[in-house]
């Protein structure tokens, strides 16, 4: 029944506006490695990558696993070498930038997802974008 949901759920997803203009302006400035690191599971990951013909712009695509933290997948990439300390976490709740602390690394939070402004705030990250195309700023 899940997995039935979840395929279905799947394809009820959406792109935030300006999302694709700049990720292709990020991937055409090559100055990026960019990853996915997602509390789904990474199948379904590349589900929606794929759905919005969006898998190419990304290096890798790391996904949860039932008892397993955000941190602890960012540590995980640490030690494996797929992530530096040089990496910037982007995302939208402070689970993201609480990880991204715990591993030593900055973090950036943005405005267009699930987390309010006070939430992100209050977890100190070096960037707070309320529109995607901010990220080719940096």
């Amino acid at each position: 029944m899940y997995l039935e949901t979840a395929e279905i759920g799947y394809a009820e997803n959406h792109l935030y506006a300006g999302i694709r203009e700049s990720l292709d302006k990020l991937k055409q400035q090559g100055k990026y490695r960019m990853g996915v690191c997602t509390s789904k599971r990474a199948d379904f990951a590349c589900q929606i990558l794929a759905l919005f013909d969006l898998h190419e712009h990304f290096d890798f695509v790391d996904g949860g696993d039932v008892g397993i933290e955000k941190w602890q997948q960012l540590q995980v990439l640490k030690e494996k070498g797929v992530i530096t300390e040089k990496s910037l976490m982007i995302g939208d709740r402070y689970v993201d930038l609480t990880a991204a602390h715990r591993n030593g690394l900055q973090s950036t939070g943005v405005l267009w997802g699930y987390g309010s402004r006070a939430e992100l705030e209050q977890h100190s990250p070096r960037f707070l974008f309320s529109e995607p195309s901010e990220m080719t700023q940096i």
